[in-house]
């Protein structure tokens, strides 16, 4: 018994340090700040996080919602754009149906790496199943993952 108690302990400390966790901007390392300004010099409401080793920051620009992402050394890594499923390039779309019939759209989003690589993120239905799904451009399906209720996002 005290083991089952003690690995289910581990678990939920394991799984709880692996969300990120909200912190002030004030203990946004300099050149993280720095460099978010200005990149994104109209953002509002900016909401900063750490995610393991980086800093994340939520905020939106010109009305739509972005993510970005940083490591501790000031370094873009990332930056997630919501779009509408509308704006979705057709290759991606088309690939969508052709692996996953039926299921419906929650989320889309537009990902930009430094190297100017840009990926579709998709979180999808299907029936009673949610997928987060990623897609290149060209419509080759680069991730599939089954998430579960607490990896919804808001």
């Amino acid at each position: 018994m005290k083991v089952i108690i003690f690995a289910m302990t581990f678990v939920c400390l394991a799984v709880s340090a692996a969300y990120a966790q909200k912190i002030n901007e004030d203990k946004i390392p300099a050149t993280v700040l720095s460099n978010f300004k200005k990149q994104f010099t109209t953002a509002a409401k900016t909401q900063w996080e750490i995610e393991g080793a980086d800093f994340e920051v939520n905020f939106k620009n010109s009305g739509v919602e972005y993510s970005a992402k940083y490591d501790k050394q000031g370094n873009w890594l990332e930056t997630e754009q919501e779009i509408k499923n509308a704006e979705l390039p057709a290759a991606v779309k088309s690939a969508l149906e052709k692996e996953f019939p039926e299921a419906e759209i929650e989320e889309s989003e537009k990902v930009t790496y430094p190297n100017n690589k840009t990926v579709y993120e998709m979180e999808i239905e299907k029936g009673k199943q949610k997928f987060e799904v990623q897609f290149s451009t060209e419509g080759t399906l680069l991730k599939k993952e089954e998430m579960h209720k607490k990896e919804n996002k808001d």
